[in-house]
């Protein structure tokens, strides 16, 4: 019986490593868990790429009466591992937007807020309500309100870009982000028009 040598070209060689060499990288199961101080941040878009810094809030209804009240609820998550106990959300108002002439005044525009909301036991998110009171100057001007996440005893702020938020509230209609997304320019419809 002859046995014959198979020669390997130096690509299939390298290819054969590196199909081998994922397979045993493939092994590990599991996630490591989450290793260093607990923080929290504001969980306010529908993606995590996506952080918007600021939020519209209308009073204004078609057809409906102006509620004398309206409350937003603002999601806070724990980046973390969640604990056997009550832990306290430090929050504080924004001091430069609060001194804005477009400024959203306590007892006037909101309810004035807590120093701080609890982030419950064995809980990975809690919610900061803001109550906001309809004025007659939100018929024709917007206000706004800034928050801060702060640091305290039981949470640092670790990502940055994700511990203050804006708040725009009004009595007026707002264009809806999708408006003029899928429709020709105004001009080029009229122009049609005109030709026919």
């Amino acid at each position: 019986m002859k046995i014959k040598t198979i020669k390997l070209r130096p690509l299939a060689v390298l290819l054969l490593t590196v199909t081998l060499g994922g397979l045993h990288a493939c092994k590990k199961t599991g996630v490591d868990p989450y290793e260093g101080e607990a923080s929290v941040y504001f969980e306010l878009g529908a993606k995590w790429e996506t952080v918007p810094d600021s939020l519209i809030y209308t009073f204004y209804t078609r057809g409906e009466p102006t509620a004398a009240e309206k409350t937003v609820e603002l999601n806070v998550s724990l980046l973390g591992t969640p604990a056997s106990y009550d832990r306290q959300v430090a929050l504080e108002l924004d001091s430069a937007l609060a001194a804005g002439e477009n400024a959203a005044q306590p007892g006037i525009h909101f309810e004035p807020l807590p120093a701080s909301v609890t982030l419950p036991a064995g809980a990975f998110q809690t919610v900061i309500p803001v109550k906001f009171l309809y004025s007659g100057e939100l018929d024709t001007r917007e206000k706004k309100l800034g928050i801060y996440l702060r640091e305290n005893g039981d949470f640092t702020l670790k990502l940055p870009g994700r511990n203050h938020i804006r708040l725009h509230i009004s009595n007026m209609a707002v264009r809806p982000s999708y408006w003029g997304i899928l429709l020709p320019p105004p001009l080029s419809f009229i122009s049609v028009l005109i030709r026919q």
